[in-house]
């Protein structure tokens, strides 16, 4: 279904359910932001949807798209859709956006797709297989394919363009009729560019160049490693607006958010991306490597904490499944704490101490910058990090990471200005409990920081595995 957040007029001028459509706001800003920005327009927004081909039509419902777009009208639960609209979501795995970039001939950088379990109950609960939003598309069971993901791009370029059709349904959403040109529009236009192969050079190219005036323009492909660098990260925020840094640290979050919530949230989105890919096209999503120079003490610890289960791999995908497996508790944290609170640093006395969560010190960056800091052969380790395919396309969002510090294009500004802020971590060395951290570094361009426990077990969640470098 089709549906639009951003707001076409502010203030006096959007009273009477206006169509909402500012991608570039609606894809970065933090829940309370956008609440705030739903709430100064009536909360209204024009709802397009994929139907599942047996929901009848009704009264009062979203506009849905089915096997040939045709849309009947399921009824709309505000809450449901709307909580999953203030997610952060994910971008599109580098080789989709290329090859939708490619087919469409847009930037579909600020396209953020919701696929996990409570993205499709609220599409199951409007009878959708896939319903879009300014730049939020939702994708529910039978909608993963790729004709539909092409009609749903197309309605992200429909809002982008102007306000659709839509009848206020009294529910905080403007509803589009199933005959209207944007639907008919939608559905021609992805039959149209998936009925061949992608073009072989595609119009939207934003490669950094250092060509003269006049010279060709070479493609320059991005590596999944440049997500370390800070001209990255200014590149991607060039044309945003500036968003002024806090003057205090954020609230951190507790355990149990962690377990019950933006864990298994964060489990599901990294499977989804994963879901029905070959091993090829995993390893064409790329996966972020990081580094950490530690004390040989360090590394054995690390060794020792997944020994029991044959390799890291098997260890981190365990603890995922437990976090899985407990999420409904009303309190997993004490269940948490039981099962793996106690390390060797912890145990009492002469008690056989539990593995905990990864026994890791504050911070990681990039291999040159933690080789810089291998002094002492045989008493030092050069650890590596590997994350979870396409996880590098989550971990720099709002929901999972904090920032520290503000000078013009380095990553920490750069982030606050693509998202319409950021967390803020706590001044000096980029920690914040619940979450990921940045510290900016004079020597490499930022590190990453992990501290608390729950900080630990959020960035074990992103790992796919560890291993010596």
């Amino acid at each position: 279904m089709h549906r639009q957040d951003g707001p076409e007029k502010t203030g006096a001028e959007s009273r009477s359910a206006p169509v909402v459509r500012k991608p570039e706001a609606a894809s970065g800003v933090p829940p309370t932001g956008l609440l705030a920005l739903q709430g100064s327009v009536g909360n209204a927004a024009v709802v397009q949807m994929m139907r599942t081909p047996d929901r009848p039509a009704l009264q009062d419902q979203d506009h849905e798209h089915g096997d040939g777009c045709g849309h009947d009208r399921a009824t709309v639960q505000r809450s449901a859709v709307h909580d999953v609209l203030r997610g952060a979501g994910r971008p599109l795995d580098s080789a989709t956006r290329t090859d939708m970039e490619s087919r469409l001939g847009a930037d579909f950088s600020d396209v953020r797709i919701h696929n996990n379990a409570a993205a499709k109950a609220s599409a199951a609960e409007i009878g959708a297989r896939a319903y879009t939003s300014g730049s939020h598309v939702v994708i529910g069971d039978g909608g993963a394919d790729k004709h539909t993901l092409a009609h749903e791009l197309t309605h992200v370029i429909q809002q982008r363009q102007g306000q659709v059709a839509g009848t206020d349904n009294g529910r905080g959403l403007r509803v589009s009729d199933p005959s209207d040109r944007f639907e008919r529009e939608a559905e021609a236009n992805a039959r149209r560019v998936m009925s061949g192969p992608a073009a072989a050079g595609p119009d939207v190219q934003r490669a950094v160049s250092t060509r003269s005036p006049g010279a060709a323009a070479p493609a320059v492909q991005r590596t999944v490693q440049d997500r370390l660098t800070d001209a990255y990260w200014a590149e991607q925020a060039a044309g945003k607006k500036a968003v002024k840094a806090p003057t205090k640290a954020s609230g951190g979050r507790r355990g149990d958010e962690i377990l019950q919530v933006v864990g298994p949230g964060l489990i599901e989105e990294l499977a989804a991306l994963c879901a029905g890919k070959s091993e090829e096209e995993l390893n064409a999503m790329g996966r972020l490597e990081l580094f950490r120079t530690m004390d040989e003490s360090e590394a054995a610890d690390i060794e020792a904490w997944w020994a029991g289960h044959g390799d890291s791999t098997a260890k981190l995908n365990d603890m995922n499944q437990w976090i899985l497996d407990h999420k409904d508790e009303p309190k997993p944290s004490a269940a948490f704490n039981k099962q793996f609170g106690e390390t060797k640093k912890t145990a009492a006395p002469g008690a056989e101490p539990k593995d905990g969560t990864l026994p890791i010190g504050n911070h990681l960056g990039d291999e040159e910058q933690a080789r810089s800091f291998l002094k002492r052969p045989g008493e030092q380790a050069l650890m590596k990090f590997v994350l979870r395919p396409g996880a590098h396309e989550l971990l720099f969002s709002p929901q999972y990471m904090a920032v520290d510090g503000n000078a013009p294009r380095r990553t920490p500004q750069s982030l606050r200005n693509i998202h319409g802020g950021m967390p803020q971590a706590k001044k000096g060395e980029g920690l914040l409990d619940g979450y990921i951290g940045i510290k900016q570094e004079s020597r490499g361009d930022f590190s990453v920081a992990v501290s608390s426990k729950w900080s630990k077990l959020l960035f074990q969640i992103f790992v796919e595995r560890i291993e010596r470098a």
